[in-house]
């Protein structure tokens, strides 16, 4: 069972990575990438909590992905098989964006990091050229349903003088 009052809540905080290292457990077929941070709580204070990124065939892009957004010097991951906190493989004086999510399994409820960002790094994808070409054809579609949608919800649009009323 589930001890409520040890569960971060759901959500996005800032923090610092306060240890780190690529290892393998007993067991495992794949070496894993840990990343501890440390971060505030509104209410609850400091707490800390463990990224695990694993370099399966399935999670190697995106174990190597957070070693990118979490700085690591070069392009050898292997240096934190023996590389810990205190060396400066990885950012250790930066702030992360870390998302906290609950996760149940078996009837118990754990916290687990979703993803790992720098600070207002999320950003917005942008699509160019001949893919841009093909969506807006694909949403070029919509046009009348947006004048709907417009109806629906008594919204004039911004860029034309005349109400849609």
């Amino acid at each position: 069972m589930t001890n409520e009052k040890n569960l971060i809540p759901a959500g996005r905080y800032i923090g610092r990575i306060i240890e780190y290292a690529i290892t393998k457990r007993e067991g495992q077929t794949s070496p894993e990438l840990q990343v501890q941070f440390e971060f505030d709580v509104p209410g609850l204070g400091k707490r800390k909590l463990t990224s695990y990124k694993y370099f399966t065939d399935k999670g190697r892009k995106y174990a190597l992905q957070a070693l990118a957004i979490l700085g690591l010097k070069g392009n050898d991951p292997s240096v934190l098989v023996e590389n810990h906190f205190g060396s400066g493989y990885l950012d250790e004086e930066g702030e992360f964006e870390i998302e906290v999510i609950q996760e149940s399994y078996q009837g118990e409820t754990k916290n687990k990091i979703g993803w790992v960002n720098r600070p207002g790094a999320g950003g917005v994808a942008k699509v160019e050229g001949n893919a841009a070409q093909s969506l807006k054809g694909q949403l070029g579609d919509l046009r009348g349903s947006m004048v709907q949608a417009r109806k629906d919800t008594n919204t004039d649009d911004p860029s034309d003088n005349d109400p849609i009323l």
